[in-house]
């Protein structure tokens, strides 16, 4: 039972640091001191580090921070995820090639629905629960 819990102040924690809230106010919201939940929360608890990915997936998570710093977002959401891996020729286009769907025209599509942001900073990008 712990688990789901420790996702759900997971993606608390991140939907308010995604929304600007300070360590400081998050840590007053957990009854916890602003150094001990940086501290834990800083860095993804998921790692998902290059060596467990394919090519194909490497260069579509670079096509999604892409796209998140072309259009000053903060966060990766499932429309980046989307626009990333329909970029170029991978297995997400090939099967949704077989499914009868366009790649290039699902591409576009999200393209023109990746609104701009007011983000200036781009090194740590957070996913979004759904991207995750």
């Amino acid at each position: 039972m712990q688990a789901p819990a420790d996702n759900l102040v997971e993606d608390y924690v991140e939907h308010c640091r995604i929304h600007g809230f300070s360590w400081t106010d998050i840590g007053a919201a957990l009854g916890v001191t602003r150094q001990a939940v940086q501290q834990h929360f800083h860095a993804p608890h998921k790692h998902y580090g290059p060596e467990t990915m394919t090519d194909d997936l490497r260069q579509a998570m670079v096509h999604m921070k892409q796209a998140a710093v072309q259009h000053r977002n903060n966060y990766i959401g499932t429309e980046h995820l989307l626009w990333g891996l329909t970029t170029q020729d991978n297995g997400a286009t090939r099967l949704l090639q077989a499914a009868g769907v366009s790649p290039e025209t699902l591409h576009r599509s999200v393209e023109a629905r990746l609104s701009m942001g007011a983000s200036h900073a781009a090194e740590r990008v957070a996913w979004t629960p759904y991207s995750r």
